[in-house]
C-alpha cells in the first residue's frame, strides 16, 4: 500500500570525470510500492572559481501510474572542512511548476569522503528522495534531516540518515502530516 512502513531500493551510482566536468549517472530499482519502480538521474558538476561548484541535471521517477520528470540545479561552496549547498528541484506540471529547495551543510571528518551533514528543505513535497507520489498526494513540505557518511572498511562505506518532515495533504489543505524516515546505505567504492 502507499502507506507501507518499509521499502527497499537497490541503486547504482557512477561518477565519471571528463575534462573539468564530473558526470553523475544513477539508476535505482525497487520491487516495493514505497519507492519508484525505476529511478534514473543524470547530472553534470563543474568547479567554479572561489571554491564553488555548480550542477545541472534531471531525475526521472517511474511509478506504477506516472513518471514525473524533475530538473535540478545546485550551487555549493567549500570553506575549510565545511561544504554549504543549495539545491532546487523543478517539476513542470500541466498547469504550473512545483519547486523544492534544499539547504545542506556538511562537516568533513578525517577522511575526504567522511562527513556529518544536516539539511533543511521546503517547497513542493516532490523531491529527489521522493517516495510514491502517484497522485501528487502532498502539496507543501518542510523537512529537517541528518546524514553520516563513514568508512567501515577500506572501500566500504555506511550512510545512515534520519529525516522528519511535515507534509500538507492535497485533500485537506493546511493540514500537515508528520513523517519520519530512516535509511541505511552500504556502498563499496570501486577503483578505476
Amino acid at each position: 500500500s502507499r502507506f507501507s512502513k518499509l521499502g527497499i531500493q537497490a541503486e547504482v551510482d557512477v561518477y565519471k570525470k571528463i575534462k573539468s566536468t564530473v558526470f553523475y549517472l544513477t539508476y535505482g530499482y525497487s520491487p516495493t510500492q514505497f519507492f519508484p519502480i525505476h529511478r534514473f538521474g543524470l547530472e553534470a558538476y563543474r568547479s567554479l572559481p572561489y571554491k564553488l561548484e555548480a550542477s545541472l541535471g534531471l531525475r526521472v521517477l517511474n511509478f506504477e501510474k506516472n513518471t514525473p520528470l524533475f530538473y535540478t540545479t545546485s550551487i555549493g561552496k567549500y570553506y575549510k572542512n565545511y561544504w554549504f549547498s543549495y539545491r532546487a528541484f523543478i517539476v513542470p506540471l500541466t498547469d504550473n511548476i512545483n519547486w523544492s529547495h534544499i539547504g545542506m551543510v556538511r562537516k568533513y571528518l578525517k577522511k575526504d569522503e567522511e562527513y556529518i551533514g544536516f539539511l533543511i528543505g521546503l517547497g513542493a513535497a516532490t523531491t529527489d528522495n521522493a517516495l510514491n507520489v502517484k497522485d501528487m498526494f502532498f502539496l507543501r513540505s518542510y523537512r529537517l534531516g541528518f546524514q553520516l557518511n563513514k568508512f567501515i572498511a577500506t572501500d566500504w562505506m555506511i550512510k545512515p540518515s534520519f529525516e522528519i518532515s511535515k507534509q500538507e495533504l492535497s485533500f485537506r489543505p493546511k493540514y500537515y502530516q508528520t513523517m519520519y524516515a530512516m535509511s541505511l546505505s552500504v556502498s563499496k567504492k570501486i577503483k578505476q
